[in-house]
């Protein structure tokens, strides 16, 4: 039987369900180098195969899971290695791409944990340019968007500030401020939109619907 080529070998192996790929990647060095190095993804993403995964953390326990999207197999990832305060306080979560981000309180500073689904490893960072808890976010496709919510840095109070996370350049960037400062809002990203829904002000007023216009990049 003749060897496949290389590309044809790629194509093939960034078809295998991400569940299945550490299998196939402990079976050739090559085939690890190029999981952890990010190039699978690159490819499935120029062939546009989407897989969606669902990331968990259960109280009381120190591990993530990842699951596939019909919950038929799971993975449990390492432990995030951060303090206590950060393990068994209260966090956020987002994803992007194939990153998840995990927001909290250490002991002494605010924190960013993220996890890299080809590494199978947890990084410290980048910390947002306000640091922030009970804020609005979405994910649309690698970018993840944050807004409003209540800083936890020198930014004290109620936000009315924005940001997009880059995990190529793995930093975060200032967007347009919403005209009105908001906490305990709710969001979804459609039609190239990052809207951000209700919420409180810094009186606990009760807010209308707000949306992020990519386009013209302004806050309505």
């Amino acid at each position: 039987m003749p060897l496949l080529s290389y590309e044809l070998e790629l194509l093939s192996l960034a078809r295998i369900p991400l569940s299945e790929c550490w299998r196939v990647c402990s079976l050739n060095k090559r085939f690890l180098d190029l999981f952890k190095k990010g190039e699978l993804f690159k490819i499935r993403r120029e062939l546009k195969v989407i897989e969606l995964s669902v990331f968990m953390l259960a109280m009381g326990e120190m591990n993530w899971w990842v699951f596939d999207r019909q919950f038929t197999s799971h993975r449990r990832l390492p432990i995030v290695p951060a303090d206590w305060s950060f393990i068994f306080g209260d966090k956020e979560s987002l994803c992007t791409g194939t990153q998840l981000i995990v927001s909290g309180n250490e002991i002494e500073v605010p924190a960013i944990w993220r996890y890299k689904l080809a590494t199978n490893r947890w990084y410290n960072g980048p910390s947002m340019i306000d640091p922030r808890c009970l804020f609005a976010s979405a994910t649309c496709g690698d970018f993840a968007f944050v807004a409003g919510g209540i800083g936890i840095g020198s930014q004290k109070g109620v936000l009315n500030s924005a940001e997009k996370y880059h995990p190529e350049s793995k930093s975060w960037v200032p967007l347009p401020r919403m005209k009105e400062r908001r906490k305990l809002c709710s969001r979804i990203y459609m039609d190239s939109k990052f809207c951000v829904l209700g919420g409180q002000n810094e009186n606990r007023d009760a807010l209308k619907c707000r949306k992020y216009f990519m386009r013209i990049k302004t806050f309505g």
